[in-house]
């Protein structure tokens, strides 16, 4: 079985019993996963697959540090890309690196082992969902108002939006702005993304979809706003995403890269770090 094909049955798992793993009602408070050797957070499919204010190591960084893994202790399992061979290039004779995807098992600091303990992170508290947006908006696409539905439109580089007052309340409008701002990074003078309609290409618009769905997600917990009740979704919506990720289980690993690198680019502009807390 393929590593997307792990993945991917994680996820489907938990879209069955009716948990949508980008949209958890994250507190505000919560750090993401993090690698408890050098304390830096877990990016992309990795925050989807761990436990949020978990810290991780594997069984030989474990035993290193003078702990051990509790017996029945069940790893968790998080991927990577590693190069195939050693980077050889001049500017004469550039090659391209390439890469593949790689995995291999953690477990839980304090829950799945014993003789150590959880390292004590420093907390970045949150920050206002228009500090975090604005000065995105400012130099990048522009927002226009009025309009009876929420767009993306990449060749007038332009989100179009309800007023905000059609909105239940300043998240849901938040919410919904977040998602089409993740499509605008995909321009191609930002991260140069296929942008294809539904029609156009079906699995190129899935992925788009699931990147903007996780990427406004991230960016909902990092303006503190992921609440149970903004997150809620219907029966309708789960079925839409157990349906795409049945029929391409190598959906999920890069729509999570590209939400991360789409959320990466929006917090630059405000000078804001995505990391939620530096390393230790």
């Amino acid at each position: 079985m393929s590593i997307y094909q792990i993945i991917t049955d994680k996820i489907l798992a938990e879209l069955k019993n009716g948990i949508i793993p980008w949209a958890r009602p994250w507190k505000s408070h919560y750090q993401p996963p993090t690698n408890w050797i050098s304390g830096r957070p877990y990016h992309g499919i990795n925050r989807l697959l761990l436990e949020w204010n978990g810290q991780y190591a594997s069984y030989q960084q474990i035993t290193s540090a003078g702990g051990q893994v509790r017996k029945g202790a069940k790893a968790k399992i998080i991927v990577f890309w590693k190069p195939l061979k050693e980077k050889e290039q001049t500017e004469a004779d550039p090659k391209p690196l390439k890469f593949c995807l790689r995995y291999y098992s953690v477990f839980e600091i304090g829950v799945d082992t014993e003789g150590i303990e959880r390292r004590d992170l420093p907390t970045l508290n949150s920050i206002g969902g228009d500090e975090l947006i604005c000065p995105y908006l400012k130099e990048g696409p522009a927002l226009a108002h009025g309009y009876p539905g929420a767009s993306y439109d990449a060749i007038s580089d332009a989100i179009r939006m309800p007023a905000v007052s059609n909105f239940k309340n300043s998240d849901h409008y938040l919410k919904v702005l977040f998602h089409e701002a993740i499509h605008s990074t995909g321009h191609p003078d930002r991260l140069n993304r296929s942008l294809k309609q539904r029609s156009e290409d079906l699995k190129a618009y899935a992925k788009e979809e699931l990147a903007a769905e996780i990427g406004s997600a991230f960016l909902l917990h990092r303006a503190g706003l992921d609440s149970e009740e903004l997150f809620k979704q219907n029966t309708a919506y789960i079925q839409s995403w157990l349906r795409a990720l049945e029929d391409n289980p190598m959906l999920i690993i890069p729509a999570a890269s590209m939400a991360q690198k789409a959320v990466e680019l929006i917090t630059s502009y405000s000078g804001v770090l995505v990391e939620d807390h530096p390393a230790a």
